[in-house]
């Protein structure tokens, strides 16, 4: 199938204008009243619109705060708007509650389940401080009709893949459930594989798609026993009837995502590499909304 490039060029384009907007100047006295609402102390003068614009420019360009200052300087006086300084910026960010919004429509979702690491840019003062090998891990669950990131999680590289699966499927289906929608099936390759994970998508009323390990047996009529049986009879067979390469959604996210934001987090502390990942995920979801 030929590629439309002519449409390609004009999805990355938006992407862009995406990025740099100033639609927040509509609503600049309307955000600044509602998040002084309940605030104790010194109120806040710049808007969260402002704030996620001027951390998103960061994210992308990977800007330290004092350069990120100049950068909005310019903007404010291009556009005509006042701009915080550094330290304004650090503590208005570290404030923000950054939750992935939920874009998805009503139909049943097919989600696949993966976890990619992320380097740290402090590498030797991380592994000094903590004793492991300078990386944190990104969990998520993609949409595969979509590719958007529906839930995810980031932690320290000593969590297993195992564990974050059933935060991540119950984090999906709340949404589902929410908007009046389910889950469909759950990809996700060995590492996700247990009993616990398989009972936990069968629960929900979705199909475990999920690659048992090379040594399985079947030891009963379990949800995973079941999987295992057919697996081991004709595991080609298996992958192509339940759709298990659809798994690349996942695996294609991530490569997406290095190559948009890099490779590395650049916060130097854990709650804040967290936060950036959060950003850097919600920007991509946007970027694919406006493609």
């Amino acid at each position: 199938m030929q590629r439309n490039w002519r449409a390609y060029n004009r999805a990355l384009v938006k992407r862009g204008e995406a990025l740099l907007t100033f639609d927040f100047l509509k609503r600049w006295d309307d955000e600044v009243r509602e998040a002084n609402r309940e605030k104790v102390g010194r109120p806040f003068t710049f808007p969260n619109s402002l704030i996620f614009l001027l951390i998103g420019l960061k994210a992308f360009f990977h800007l330290p705060y004092r350069q990120l200052e100049g950068v909005a300087r310019r903007l404010g006086k291009l556009a005509g708007f006042p701009t915080p300084d550094h330290t304004t910026l650090i503590s208005r960010v570290r404030r923000l509650k950054i939750e992935l919004p939920d874009h998805s429509d009503k139909e049943d979702l097919v989600i696949a389940v993966d976890s990619s690491g992320l380097k740290v840019t402090n590498r030797g003062e991380w592994i000094r401080k903590n004793g492991k090998k300078g990386y944190i891990k990104i969990h998520v669950a993609v949409n595969t009709k979509t590719k958007e990131v529906v839930e995810l999680s980031a932690t320290e590289e000593k969590i297993h893949d195992s564990r974050e699966f059933k935060k991540l499927v119950k984090g999906a289906f709340m949404k589902a459930v929410k908007r009046g929608g389910k889950i469909k099936k759950v990809i996700a390759d060995s590492a996700s594989d247990s009993f616990d994970n398989f009972k936990l998508v069968d629960s929900i009323g979705a199909e475990p798609v999920i690659r048992v390990r090379e040594w399985s047996w079947a030891h009963g009529d379990d949800p995973r026993s079941r999987s295992v049986k057919e697996q081991m009879k004709d595991r080609k067979g298996w992958a192509k009837k339940a759709g298990y390469g659809m798994r690349w959604m996942a695996e294609s996210f991530f490569s997406a995502f290095k190559r948009t934001f890099g490779e590395w987090v650049w916060s130097r502390r854990f709650d804040s590499m967290v936060k950036e990942v959060k950003l850097k995920v919600c920007l991509y979801n946007l970027m694919l909304r406006v493609a």
